[in-house]
């Protein structure tokens, strides 16, 4: 990891993934809805850049990846946990990433993704 990176937060990682990193905290989808992890992302005064795996859905929502593992994220608690995380942070960038339009079902993982950034910009204090 980059020595000017702070820390990482993995959030609803779902495949196997070993890693030996002090800068590293890994939070389950089952954990993201718990309010212990609201004062966490509070009082981080960091700047924050956003990588969003689109595997991070469930395969129901987002067939279009080419990472299906079952249980993941639903749409609306994910919108309200990317707003608890990102309110009032100066966010550096954003990037959404494992979409496979070649995989996806009549567009639905394509929809939302639009629709996923979307909410995130409006999220950001410009």
């Amino acid at each position: 990891m980059p020595s000017n990176v702070a820390h990482v937060y993995q959030i609803g990682v779902r495949e196997p993934f070993l890693y030996d990193d002090k800068k590293i905290t890994r939070i389950g989808i089952s954990d993201i809805y718990e309010s212990k992890w609201q004062t966490v992302f509070a009082e981080l005064k960091m700047p924050v850049y956003l990588t969003f795996d689109v595997d991070f859905f469930d395969p129901l929502l987002a067939p279009g990846t080419a990472n299906l593992f079952p249980e993941g994220g639903d749409y609306e608690n994910t919108l309200k946990f990317l707003a608890q995380v990102l309110i009032h942070k100066r966010v550096l960038g954003v990037d959404i990433v494992e979409a496979n339009p070649a995989l996806d079902i009549r567009n639905k993982t394509t929809l939302l993704v639009n629709s996923l950034l979307m909410h995130i910009i409006s999220l950001l204090e410009l």
